[in-house]
């Protein structure tokens, strides 16, 4: 199954219901000091669909998690989060102050990007019929 969680139960932990085929409700639980990340597998053993030719003999229940982030985050939240979160373990890039671009990341706009491709797309296959629509190819040896 998919579930999604807010960024806060990912982090500080959660316990959800869930309604199993069978008409039964299990308590879902994560493990105290756990960090769950998008797209994770957690799994109940004994928990899923029976096996073939066994029905008392259950698999397991598969859950893949997404986690729900938040659309904005207050400044009081931002100092708070900064002081109690570990530092980021990417490596260091050394740059120069005065040598370095800056930039600000803006919303992706996916149709603009399509848009985009289609253009690139239609002057391929003008280079196509401009060569006959022939592509090179391999030749075996």
């Amino acid at each position: 199954m998919n579930f999604t969680i807010s960024l806060k139960e990912a982090l500080c932990g959660f316990s959800f219901p869930v309604q199993h085929l069978d008409g039964r409700t299990l308590l879902v639980k994560s493990t105290p000091g756990e960090i769950i990340k998008a797209g994770q597998l957690k799994c109940i053993p004994n928990e899923g669909m029976p096996k073939h030719r066994n029905p008392f003999d259950k698999g397991q229940l598969i859950i893949k998690f997404e986690i729900e982030m938040p659309e904005f985050l207050p400044e009081d939240a931002l100092e708070t989060l900064s002081r109690v979160l570990p530092p980021p373990t990417r490596p260091e890039v050394p740059y120069n102050p005065n040598e370095c671009e800056e930039c600000v990341l803006h919303k992706y706009e996916e149709t603009a990007q399509r848009a985009e491709s289609g253009r690139r797309g239609n002057m391929d296959s003008d280079d196509e019929q401009d060569s006959g629509g022939q592509r090179a190819q391999c030749v075996h040896q």
